[in-house]
């Protein structure tokens, strides 16, 4: 009874669409709103597991993305939404067509549209027999025709009676390789990071025989929020190399190849190549952004080891290990506390500077260690921002409020309230934020 539900509902959404097969397309009130498929490398013992992500400027009501996969040793078995920005959604779903080669994702709400923002949709899963022979397979998007309903990647905005348009599409790929016969690995580190910070992301080797050359290619996320600035191999184990790096903003993918040459290989051993150093955009909230293998436009250009004449040049395929960039946007809680003066009973002080615009400090006061919870709410006593839920020490602490909410959305002018709660104790204050 429930799918039914969801049919009807898609259904009804997109019957505005199907008129004698065709798509009626509204104007997309905004550019660039766009679909993009990452390309990743999977190997011939394994399945693939490609992020499906999108970018939207203004409010949506529901998303459909329909996407076809051209191998026929390959089959799309899944999709999952867990992580991404479709999963709170009221009705969302997936349904496999054509022999297991084309698969149409819907997601559709009533009460909470689909804010603004950048990230991922979900993950897609394909799977394939053991031993399929290497080959690179291309993820697209398509139209496929049902009962005369058209299914194709669109967004249908917020205004009533909308009807669908076509956000732009970066398709991906799937370099299936050989499965690697060594322990060779490469890998990318994994970090924790602010919106609007700095980092700096460390490519890492492990190899077990003397390496001539290497190649590493790698996709930063497809996310137009993660800025390459710049790569340093200043005391890496790529510094001693010849390097040719090329990088592509546009599809967001980096190729460095390292030669050492036959006199003077890469010895054994394991350590960082390189450093990728990134910018995080102001604007991004809670996600996870995933740097991974791919192919840099050409087949040849992916990720691989030459050993020396010694191991007859041979070319392998390492082991490799992505990365991913969690971005958390919870404020950072400041201890002011004296040298031994802890305050004697819990306080919540008025916010400074109040009217504040874009940003406020609250500083509150713990007699003892507890759970804490501070939160704003607008005068509706909706929660808009979480500013800590977590433990915290006796002390005096301040957090800085950035007028944003927990989705990383600039809050309107207005009244709103902050309430700290630990233990027994509660206390509220009003704040004004005008602009």
């Amino acid at each position: 009874m429930k799918n039914l539900k969801i049919v009807f509902i898609i259904l009804a959404l997109l019957i505005l669409a199907a008129v004698t097969g065709k798509t009626q397309t509204g104007i997309d009130p905004g550019h660039p709103d766009t679909v993009f498929v990452d390309s990743v490398t999977a190997f011939t013992s394994g399945m693939g597991i490609v992020p499906v992500s999108f970018y939207n400027d203004e409010l949506l009501q529901a998303i459909e993305i329909t996407l076809i996969q051209n191998s026929p040793d390959v089959t799309i078995d899944s999709f999952s939404f867990a992580g991404g920005r479709l999963t709170e959604l009221e009705y969302k779903g997936y349904s496999i067509y054509s022999d297991n080669d084309i698969i149409v994702i819907y997601a559709q709400t009533i009460q909470n549209l689909i804010p603004k923002g950048n990230g991922l949709a979900g993950n897609l899963y394909l799977s394939f027999e053991s031993g399929i022979s290497p080959q690179l397979v291309t993820i697209d998007t398509t139209t496929l025709i049902i009962s005369l309903i058209e299914h194709t990647t669109n967004f249908i905005d917020s205004l009533p009676l909308s009807l669908p348009f076509v956000p732009q599409y970066v398709k991906g790929y799937v370099d299936i390789q050989e499965s690697p016969a060594t322990m060779d690995s490469i890998w990318v580190e994994n970090l924790t990071t602010n919106p609007g910070k700095q980092i700096a992301v460390d490519v890492s080797l492990y190899n077990e025989r003397n390496t001539m050359n290497l190649s590493v290619a790698l996709d930063y996320g497809n996310d137009s929020l993660l800025h390459l600035d710049s790569i340093s191999f200043t005391g890496t184990r790529g510094n001693i190399a010849n390097k040719n790096i090329q990088t592509s903003r546009t599809n967001h993918m980096l190729w460095v190849l390292l030669e050492y040459g036959e006199a003077t290989p890469l010895a054994p051993g394991s350590g960082a190549l390189f450093t990728m150093h990134f910018t995080l955009d102001s604007l991004l909230k809670d996600t996870n952004l995933i740097i991974d293998s791919t192919t840099y436009y050409t087949p040849g250009n992916n990720t691989f080891l030459i050993l020396t004449a010694a191991d007859g040049n041979q070319k392998i395929t390492p082991i490799f290990n992505y990365g991913e960039i969690n971005v958390d946007i919870i404020t950072a809680v400041e201890d002011i506390t004296g040298e031994g003066l802890l305050p004697e009973s819990y306080a919540l002080s008025q916010n400074y500077p109040n009217p504040f615009n874009p940003s406020t400090q609250i500083e509150f006061s713990l007699p003892t260690a507890g759970y804490v919870k501070l939160e704003v709410f607008n005068v509706l006593g909706q929660s808009v921002r979480r500013l800590v839920d977590q433990y915290l020490s006796a002390g005096v602490h301040r957090v800085t409020f950035d007028s944003r909410s927990d989705s990383y959305q600039p809050l309107a002018s207005g009244v709103y309230l902050y309430r700290l709660s630990c233990d027994d104790f509660t206390e509220s204050r009003k704040m004004i934020l005008l602009k």
